[in-house]
């Protein structure tokens, strides 16, 4: 389903990152989510992965031991076109305030990410960090005030659960996540009022030094106010073999069963390949690629399609990282049930430590999204190409408090045109941890 939501980075080890959660509502939102909204990842994970030091009661990262993190967010936004409109563009300055409350046992410290993102604080993972037993929740609500549309102002909610469980040859992965959102959906046309709820379970059996099992079950329920309701069921297992020191590779399957309300329930299966590989200590890439098989409701006919995830992260210095991913993946609609969605997504995302303590970030990104309608032509009711690029400038003032201030604009040429939109995004935020 489409739906606009927190944001997702990307990872240079993708498939290990899948289920890592920057702390509810720390991030700011990705373009390519307001497409959708997807599994929710940290970046910078792998060898390069920065990582927090969690102090608790002036003692730092004791691994098997309660913490308790607070923090709040203020952030003040111009955007030129808040209901991304294409003929009526309406410009506002709103306020946010997002106080945020983090509870968990155990080391969780890739998981915590700072307030801004700002990584100067924090240090890397200790050796055998992978190795780790950790439960945490995050919880973040979001008042959100307009100064010119009252009508708009909001309190959203986001709630996480996270976990991990590891002993012997298994190891088991938690993350479980409540949202509810009310900002733009490029699908819907205007802002959008829905509920989000997701679940990932995963589980890892080694056999060998070299072979190992992996499953996962995921589930995501999306209730629209406007807009047709989604329940998205899919189990995958995998079985992967270590090829050298630095190459992964596996063959995998999944089933799923998509259910609206709106529609005809469906099934569908996917054939999967994947691999890693860690060039060197700085350059590691990521490649999941297969087909995807919908089976045929009344009046519709049974489909193939592929499927890519590729994504790569390089250190180019202690200083600069860049990270590149591109993907091709399948949604229902939100709006027309006969419809699937095909997306086609590219995104760069350049960070750069200027100064000790000042950051530049540089991203952007391309999304072709194809509605087409599962039918013997595969006609596209609708085709939309969006653009968009970002930067931003992010600093810490004190061992408590930073500042960001960002500028973004996106661009929507659809061939329906009441969905095109030109919008331009200006913030600046504070946030302080205690």
């Amino acid at each position: 389903m489409v739906a606009g939501a927190r944001a997702e980075e990307t990872a240079a080890t993708p498939e290990a990152a899948e289920l890592a959660l920057p702390v509810a509502g720390a991030l700011a939102p990705s373009d390519a989510e307001l497409f959708a909204v997807q599994r929710v990842m940290v970046s910078e994970t792998g060898s390069d992965a920065i990582e927090p030091i969690v102090v608790t009661n002036g003692m730092a990262d004791p691994a098997r031991e309660w913490h308790t993190v607070a923090r709040l967010r203020t952030k003040a936004t111009y955007d030129s076109n808040i209901f991304i409109s294409s003929d009526k563009e309406v410009a506002d300055v709103y306020v946010s305030a997002i106080p945020e409350l983090m509870v968990g046992w155990g080391d969780f410290r890739r998981e915590f990410v700072s307030m801004m993102g700002l990584p100067s604080r924090f240090r890397k993972a200790p050796d055998g960090s992978d190795l780790r037993n950790f439960l945490f929740a995050t919880y973040a609500p979001e008042a959100v005030y307009f100064g010119e549309n009252p009508g708009e102002n909001t309190i959203d909610q986001d709630l996480a659960l996270q976990g991990a469980y590891r002993t012997g040859r298994w190891t088991f992965n938690l993350l479980s996540r409540f949202q509810t959102l009310s900002d733009p959906d490029i699908e819907i046309g205007s802002r959008a009022d829905r509920t989000v709820l997701t679940l990932d379970l995963d589980a890892a059996y080694w056999i060998s030094d070299k072979t190992s099992l992996a499953g996962r079950f995921s589930a995501r329920r999306e209730d629209y106010q406007e807009g047709i309701d989604t329940t998205n069921l899919l189990a995958q297992l995998y079985a992967d073999y270590r090829v050298g020191a630095r190459t992964t590779m596996g063959l995998g399957f999944g089933f799923g069963y998509l259910a609206t309300d709106a529609g005809s329930d469906r099934t569908y299966e996917q054939l999967l390949a994947r691999a890693n590989y860690a060039w060197s200590d700085k350059l590691s890439f990521a490649l999941t690629t297969g087909v995807e098989f919908r089976q045929a409701v009344e009046g519709e006919d049974s489909t193939v399609d592929p499927l890519l995830k590729l994504s790569s992260g390089w250190k180019l210095s202690g200083e600069t990282r860049l990270l590149f991913s591109a993907s091709r993946r399948l949604d229902s609609s939100s709006v027309d049930a006969a419809e699937t969605i095909e997306y086609t997504t590219v995104e760069v995302r350049l960070r750069q430590e200027l100064w000790q303590r000042i950051y530049l970030n540089l991203d952007g990104g391309y999304t072709e999204a194809n509605y087409a309608r599962q039918s013997s032509t595969r006609a596209n009711a609708r085709e939309d190409s969006f653009f968009f690029i970002g930067l931003s400038v992010a600093a810490e003032l004190s061992p408590h408090l930073s500042a960001e201030a960002s500028y973004r604009y996106q661009n929507n040429d659809s061939t329906r045109e009441s969905n095109s939109f030109v919008r331009s995004l200006a913030e600046f935020q504070l946030g302080y941890q205690f």
